[in-house]
């Protein structure tokens, strides 16, 4: 029972994982076709479903780029941060062992 149940645990944290990573229309199969594919030769279908497919993958393309700028900024602040407190940190150490030496 335990070993069942710690293998359905597993698995819906995988899955969820998973379904949270949106697909790419960029790599949608019939765009990736319909991209080699003159104008001229495609039916109004087509065309309606290349335009439809080209917005949406422009659309992924600006998101994923502001979420790794995100990403990026955050991990710059996170690097500010961390120098900032050693820096508060070996200047409090300083502050206490400056004064013991020249009373010496």
């Amino acid at each position: 029972m335990k070993r069942t149940l710690l293998i359905f645990v597993i698995t819906a944290i995988t899955s969820a994982g998973y379904s949270q990573q949106a697909e790419s229309p960029c790599n949608d199969s019939m765009y990736m076709e319909l991209k080699k594919m003159p104008l001229e030769k495609m039916t109004d279908r087509q065309y309606n479903y290349f335009i439809q497919k080209d917005k949406e993958c422009s659309n992924y393309q600006a998101v994923t780029l502001q979420q790794k700028t995100k990403n990026e900024q955050t991990e710059v602040t996170k690097n500010s941060i961390n120098t900032y407190i050693t820096v508060v940190v070996i200047s409090g150490i300083l502050a206490l062992i400056i004064p013991l030496v020249l009373l010496r």
